[in-house]
Order: C-alpha cells, then structure tokens, then sequence
C-alpha cells in the first residue's frame, strides 16, 4: 500500500480516535486547516528545533543549530523528553522511560486514586467540614471554596507536555538523513521519500488497529461519527465502557509498534511528542470500570481528558501540518 504525504490526514483523523482523544480536536479538523495551521516563526525560533530563540539562551543551546550537541536529536525533542540539548546520547540521560517500562506506566493512574470511592471521600471530608462549623452559618463562598479545594487535591498535577511520560529517546531508531554524498535536488528527494514511507506505515498500523475496518472514505467517517456519539454520551450514566476499554487496548498494542519502527530524523520530534501523548491517554484506563459509580472519579477523568486533548490537537494542526508543508508541490 502507497499513500502519498498529502492524502495521509484521514490516518490522522483515525489515529486521534484511537488515542481516545478527538473530542474537541475533531471540531477543528472539520475546518480548514490551512487557515487555522501555524509554521515556524523564525523571528522567534531561528533554527525551527522546537525551542524559542529566548529558551535557546536559557539551555545554552546555539539558536541557529537544531542540533546543538550533534547526536542526531533536535534541541527541541531532547528538552521535551527530558535530556540534556547541550550533551550528546547517552550521556545526557536524565529520568526517561524505556519501550519496555511502557506498560507499566501506561496503566498507572493520573489521580492517585486508592480503593475508595472519590465520591465517598469527598463526601465523607464535606460532612467533617459542616460539624466542624458547629452551629455558624456555612457561605456559599465557603462551600466553593472546600469543593475547589477538593477538587483540585484529587485531580492532581495538571497535565504538560513536562508531566507525560518521558521516552529513553536513544531507543528510537532514527534514519540517518545527512546524505551527504547526494546533491541538494537528490537530498531533498530522498527525505521526501523517507517521510511518504515512515507515514504510509504509520497510516497502517493505525488503520489495522480501528475497532472496524477501514476500507473507504465511508467507513472512515463511520468510525469518527461512532467516536463522537459515544463521548458525547461519556458525562452521562452507564458509559460505554467496553468501547473505550477496547480503544485503550488496542492502543496499548500500537504503542509498541510506534517505538520500534525507523523515524526520518527530520520528524523524531512530532514521532516522540505523540507516543508520550497517547502515553498520557492510555493512563486513564483503569479510572474507566469505576467512573460511572464515583462521579467525582468522572469529573476528574473528564479533566484529564480535557487537558490532554490541546496537546493532542496542537500536535495535528502545528508539528504535522509544518513537517508535511515543507513536502507539498
């Protein structure tokens, strides 16, 4: 199977289903990207490696070099994976996470919920904090004042790019794409080349991993629009857990996948940000079996997801659309 660079946004449109995730994104792929897209601003970031000309100073890094250290990863995908810009791999190995530690972090919980329900607990805190109040009058201020309290202690740290897991970079097999013994035309070329096959296969595995088969343009839409009533149905009772449970499995199986196959050098940025995405999603599971019996266990995984979700679609319509425009004829 052959895809062409400029047909792949339908396997992008497919993959955010899979990583749980295209609620608010898939509002804005309904758009014209080209006109909501952004590039590189060069007067801010000389070098398009993903740091600011201001963060370039803050690391030391050289704001006209994407590869400061010179080991093959940009300046921008060693910040946000947790290395070291100014060392070359391995020795700028910081606290990282292995392709085989992924399951492990994968299914651990955002919240740090125990085996109490949230609900209860914050019932439980409620009811101390009215007798504790004796025979005073409680506020309406004081009220929002204990349930934002709460809220907040049980829905955690907010989610970043900073708080996903973190990806042991120099696990990922990156094409070499010097070519130096090409001429510029053959150059650019080839890493033309190189971008068609690494998506084809990306559109691949995400496609042999949908929920139904994906045969045409129909079925592709068929699948979104199911997504779509199916999490808009979420905030409700009786939530589909078993559709969901089977998009996060199946996640999990692609994962692997991602992190052993060959990335263009030119795209280990956009490859890492979006496994450490679908990392962060598929850390959610195991909130799924209890949510519709702890609805405050929901709210939190309703934030999550909310928080998740711009990263998600700042990835589609910032690092895809300016890896693939540099491709368009």
């Amino acid at each position: 199977m052959y895809i062409k660079v400029k047909h792949i946004k339908q396997f992008l449109l497919l993959s955010a289903c899979l990583f749980f995730a295209g609620f608010n994104y898939l509002t804005y792929v309904k758009a014209d990207t080209d006109s909501t897209s952004t590039v590189c601003d060069k007067t801010t970031d000389s070098d398009c490696d993903g740091l600011t000309n201001a963060e370039e100073t803050l690391y030391k890094t050289d704001p006209n070099n994407i590869d400061t250290d010179g080991d093959s990863y940009s300046d921008g995908v060693e910040v946000e994976s947790g290395y070291d810009p100014t060392i070359a791999a391995p020795a700028d190995r910081l606290a990282t996470v292995t392709a085989t530690e992924t399951q492990d972090t994968t299914t651990q919980s955002t919240t740090g919920t125990s085996d109490s329900a949230l609900t209860d607990d914050l019932a439980e805190d409620l009811k101390t904090f009215v007798e504790s109040k004796g025979d005073e009058p409680i506020t309406n201020s004081e009220i929002n004042d204990f349930v934002t309290e709460n809220l907040s202690a049980v829905q955690g740290e907010p989610i970043t790019l900073a708080t996903l897991p973190v990806i042991d970079i120099t696990k990922i097999k990156t094409i070499d794409q010097t070519y130096a013994t090409l001429s510029a035309e053959e150059k650019k070329k080839k890493i033309k080349a190189d971008a068609e096959k690494y998506i084809t296969q990306v559109g691949y595995l995400v496609i042999s991993s949908s929920p139904k088969p994906i045969l045409s343009q129909e079925d592709f839409t068929a699948t979104m629009d199911e997504f779509m009533a199916k999490f808009n149905s979420f905030a409700e009772s009786n939530t589909d857990q078993a559709y969901f449970l089977d998009i996060a499995n199946r996640t999990e199986l692609l994962l692997p996948q991602l992190l052993n196959m060959e990335v263009p050098q030119t795209f280990v940025n956009q490859h890492v940000k979006i496994i450490r995405i679908a990392m962060g999603f598929l850390s959610l599971r195991e909130m799924l079996p209890t949510v519709d019996t702890d609805p405050v266990l929901k709210m939190a995984m309703i934030k999550k997801i909310q928080e998740l979700t711009p990263l998600l679609a700042d990835f589609f319509q910032t690092d895809f659309l300016n890896y693939t425009k540099q491709f368009e004829e």
